[in-house]
């Protein structure tokens, strides 16, 4: 079984893409699943991009997405 890494969530500017940062550095794709630590607790979620709305957001997290950027990830690469 794979092993969770450490990282951080970031957002591309220039090309509107959200990514992880850590020993791996990529950009999300939709249907990307990963761990983001709020409030102390890792909380499972994948990303998702709104069809209607152009828009980033990620699954069962209830928070502005931007708002996110900098929070502690645990993800498999």
């Amino acid at each position: 079984m794979a092993e969770y890494k450490d990282g951080f969530f970031q957002y591309n500017s220039q090309n509107n893409r959200f990514m992880i940062v850590g020993r791996d550095m990529f950009e999300l794709s939709c249907g990307y699943c990963f761990q983001i630590e709020i409030n102390n607790e890792y909380v499972d979620t994948r990303i998702e991009l709104n069809p209607t709305t152009d828009e980033w957001y990620l699954v069962g997290v209830g928070q502005n997405i931007y708002d996110l950027i900098g929070y502690r990830v645990k993800y498999i690469y």
